[in-house]
């Protein structure tokens, strides 16, 4: 069942696809629901330090923001807010201060930052002109090399039927010649 997270945070995508498939695994043990299928998650930052989300009723989509800062408790906090939108997927409604993820808190509990770390994404190098004529030289160089290779294999190829042909016209001369074997 896959879990597709599309990532627009400056968090690791990979760490984030862990701690959800793990709190997806929990909900399986005890709800496996066809609307848990393919499972889309939406993660943005947000404005502010709190952890956030929604999802549609009976749905399969969830959007998260989560904060710009590293708070302490974050895995835990975004667990929560995921496992409580699950809930909304599942079909489950707010009543009267019960919700779904309040029937996971054993599980929830057990999340920390070391066991879920929700890392910064490195920051990219920015890219300059001398680093791109560079990497299009070293292609070139290297597309060259390959097209030598395969002409070479092309002149080999070459001699190798302009032989055989020679041969067979040897052949057929030789036998016109003899009187036709």
């Amino acid at each position: 069942m896959p879990l597709k997270v599309v990532n627009k945070s400056k968090r690791e995508t990979k760490a984030m696809r862990k701690l959800f498939s793990a709190c997806l695994a929990e909900v399986r043990k005890t709800d496996n629901n066809k609307n848990m299928r393919n499972m889309r998650v939406t993660v943005t930052t947000g404005r502010n330090g709190a952890v956030s989300g929604y999802a549609y009723y009976n749905s399969n989509i969830i959007r998260m923001r989560i904060p710009p800062s590293a708070p302490e408790g974050l895995s835990r906090r975004v667990a929560r807010v995921f496992l409580h939108e699950v809930g909304h997927c599942l079909g489950k409604k707010h009543f009267r201060g019960v919700t779904f993820e309040n029937c996971f808190e054993p599980f929830i509990c057990g999340i920390n930052d070391e066991r879920f770390p929700l890392p910064f994404m490195e920051e990219k190098k920015a890219v300059t002109k001398a680093d791109i004529v560079t990497t299009r030289f070293a292609r070139a160089v290297a597309n060259l090399h390959r097209a030598e290779s395969r002409l070479k294999r092309a002149r080999t190829l070459h001699k190798k039927w302009a032989d055989k042909v020679k041969y067979y016209e040897k052949k057929m001369a030789a036998s016109k010649k003899g009187g036709g074997e």
